[in-house]
């Protein structure tokens, strides 16, 4: 396109342009986003292997958090490291004083036992993946006795009203579905399996989830699994198979910041190309950093239609 119009622009240099206006340009509004969610009293984290070519580690992650459902401010951060290890998640989450989730990889242990929910999700597809190719709807194996009966605690979730509050939901969990989480570990603790069996391993996952899972019967604003936080995983995930790599640790972080940005503007039920269009013409007007201005431009505070 660009040398149709007789301009010399090559994709390098239109790279670094991108890299500039995302770490750089948009920083203090990335940084903004973080602090906000913070803020939050309940996160979920999740994590996916990322590709950057030039580093010298095999893998690197881009790390995922986004805020709860019943959270006051709808946010989703990635970030990007350059190593599968929990010392991102750790500087991320180090002044965060609420309520995290994720699923059952060890990076995580460093949280807190009393504020670490795990996933009923997660537990359910490892007994899943135990029945192979077979339908659990059909089998009468354990694994199928089990997935039944987490089935029927999210069916007994998606009974809830839309009216209740953070005590009444927690009430009607308490009465309605911790019998049934119970009754599920119960059974699971009881079953005797190989531990490299697909069945062992799904129920050594499970037991060693299940204290964090429990935990989510504490407060009535946490969720009963990390998908919100997958979700958004799968997003990049999509994405990737169209760039597939990041060149530089820079093109990396910097394709996490336009996530950030993108994601959390859906999120807000805003346009993406029309929030970045106007955030991008915005900061074209400040010359220095100006808290106020750049308050503005967060996705529930910005003005679309002037």
């Amino acid at each position: 396109m660009w040398k149709l119009k007789v301009l010399p622009l090559t994709r390098q240099q239109m790279s670094k342009w991108l890299i500039d206006v995302f770490n750089n340009q948009l920083s203090p509004l990335y940084a903004l986003l973080l602090k906000e969610l913070k803020r939050q009293r309940f996160l979920h984290v999740d994590e996916t292997p990322y590709n950057t070519l030039t580093s010298e580690k095999n893998q690197h992650l881009l790390l995922v958090v986004t805020s709860g459902k019943f959270e006051e401010k709808n946010i989703t951060e990635f970030t990007h490291s350059d190593g599968r290890s929990s010392e991102t998640a750790k500087k991320l989450l180090s002044d965060f004083n609420g309520y995290v989730q994720t699923d059952g990889y060890a990076g995580y242990n460093f949280l807190d036992g009393t504020r670490h929910l795990g996933c009923l999700a997660h537990v359910r597809r490892y007994f899943v993946d135990s029945l192979k190719n077979s339908s659990y709807k059909a089998s009468k194996s354990f694994s199928g006795e089990i997935i039944k009966d987490i089935d029927e605690v999210f069916e007994l979730e998606r009974k809830l009203s839309a009216k209740f509050n953070d005590d009444e939901r927690l009430n009607y969990r308490r009465r309605k579905l911790l019998p049934v989480v119970k009754r599920v570990f119960s059974k699971i603790a009881s079953v005797t399996a190989s531990a490299k069996s697909a069945l062992g391993r799904a129920k050594n996952y499970a037991l060693g989830q299940e204290k964090n899972i429990l935990n989510i019967f504490e407060k009535g604003y946490f969720e009963l699994s990390n998908n919100s936080a997958e979700r958004a995983v799968k997003k990049s995930v999509m994405g990737r198979k169209n760039w597939l790599f990041s060149s530089t640790f820079e093109g990396a972080m910097a394709n996490a910041v336009a996530l950030s940005l993108i994601y959390t503007a859906k999120l807000n039920q805003l346009d993406p190309e029309k929030y970045l269009r106007k955030v991008l013409t915005e900061i074209t007007n400040i010359e220095i950093f100006d808290l106020e201005r750049f308050l503005h431009l967060l996705p529930w505070n910005i003005d679309l239609t002037s």
